[in-house]
């Protein structure tokens, strides 16, 4: 595009020299030569940038031609097979965009602003913990022929849930290790994959990468889940596969202490849950200071020690602590959509976004997430151009231009 706006200035630049001379007579034939080779090559200039405007509306790119090579697809961190303490606060003034979600189907871009922001997107989930690392111990995967049911995945759906629904569209970058982010709360993803991978606690992949953009929607509820009604049953017979999330290995005598005491106040799991989130909200506090080389536990330091920490330590922190209470829990790695477009209607999500909380195992209805880290955690770090006012909106304008109009240019755009 930039050698296309050169040739487009520098061709009404000749033009306007053209009509200065046309004022004047020449002084001499080369005078008037040199001028009619500068109106041809102007000329040739305007029909090139037209011809090449409408090639690229009429003919948009298609996946062969998109902007985006699987070799230069950009590697997000905090998503491999392990997980360690203090890992996401590390990346959290990196700017790149790992995706944009747009609202569809939705209300008003104010409302729908106000009923996505702090969505969690869902990347994995961890199952064993030592020493401030988890890792994805026992999981499982198959393969998802998403084309027989024509493109769309059916994700089980709380019963007796009656909030209202939503479509987001995801429009994800070529991005590694090719994880698909699930928003909570989703009950279905319609996908133009023809298969992908399913891991068995719920985490999706690509089977096999496509070059360029990935565009996919997902049917969430909104609002919070009322947990009222989720009447939690214990297991009669642990499941063999629910045994990891019971575990209490590498959880030190100060946390199981804690977690008695939370357990005391109340018999009903529900509200052990509850209290835990209070505690946590109540006695510790967000920051992204690192801690100390030598601790051997990062989580009893947190709870007993600090009282500061990131995300990773409030959600590895009520894992351990439900899990010290026989409730099944495991952290989760994903984003929190936070950044609103309002020119494009769409958040725009960093990997500065990237955040971790946990989910709790309800039987007979599946995982239910929970986010215990403070409201007021702020990732979004302000450049000192961004302080003038009208800078931040005038990039936000240009960004939404350039991502509908030439950057996400394609055959399913020119449909729409």
């Amino acid at each position: 595009l930039p050698p296309y706006c050169f040739f487009t200035v520098f061709a009404l630049s000749a033009l306007a020299h053209q009509m200065q001379m046309e004022s004047v007579a020449p002084k001499n034939i080369f005078q008037a030569k040199v001028s009619g080779s500068l109106v041809h090559l102007a000329i040739g200039g305007c029909l090139l940038t037209i011809t090449w405007i409408g090639l690229f509306y009429l003919f948009p790119r298609g996946e062969m031609l998109s902007f985006a090579h699987q070799a230069s697809n950009q590697r997000i961190m905090g998503f491999s097979e392990t997980f360690r303490l203090g890992e996401v606060g590390s990346i959290l003034d990196n700017p790149m965009v790992v995706m944009r979600v747009r609202p569809i189907f939705g209300s008003s871009p104010v409302q729908n602003q106000k009923m996505f922001n702090d969505t969690l997107l869902r990347g994995k989930s961890y199952s064993a913990y030592n020493a401030g690392l988890w890792t994805r111990e026992g999981y499982q995967s198959h393969v998802v022929q998403v084309w027989r049911n024509k493109g769309v995945f059916e994700i089980s759906e709380i019963p007796g849930d009656n909030r209202p629904s939503a479509v987001l569209e995801i429009l994800l970058e070529n991005t590694d290790p090719p994880v698909l982010f699930v928003p909570a709360h989703t009950t279905n993803i319609i996908t133009r994959l023809p298969y992908f991978l399913a891991e068995s606690d719920g985490s999706l992949f690509f089977e096999r990468r496509r070059t360029g953009m990935e565009a996919y929607q997902a049917t969430v509820k909104l609002g919070p889940l009322n947990l009222n009604f989720l009447h939690f049953v214990p297991f009669s017979d642990t499941p063999t596969a629910m045994l990891p999330f019971f575990s209490t290995l590498g959880i030190s005598e100060p946390v199981r202490e804690i977690a008695d005491q939370l357990a005391s106040l109340t018999p009903y799991i529900p509200d052990r849950i509850q209290r835990v989130m209070e505690y946590l909200k109540t006695n510790c506090v967000y920051s992204l200071e690192e801690t100390p080389s030598g601790i051997r536990d990062p989580v009893a330091y947190f709870l007993t020690s600090s009282r500061q920490g990131s995300c990773e330590h409030f959600a590895s922190a009520m894992t351990l602590l439900l899990r010290s209470m026989n409730i099944p829990a495991r952290p989760v790695s994903g984003y929190l959509m936070s950044e609103w477009n309002e020119f494009g209607q769409y958040f725009t999500v960093r990997q500065r976004d990237a955040h971790a909380w946990l989910e709790v195992y309800w039987p007979n209805i599946g995982w239910v997430p929970f986010d215990p880290t403070p409201a007021s955690r702020d990732t979004q770090s302000i450049s000192l151009l961004e302080k003038f006012v009208g800078v931040k909106a005038l990039w936000n304008k240009f960004e939404a231009w350039w991502f509908m109009y030439v950057y996400r240019f394609d055959q399913s755009v020119q449909a729409e």
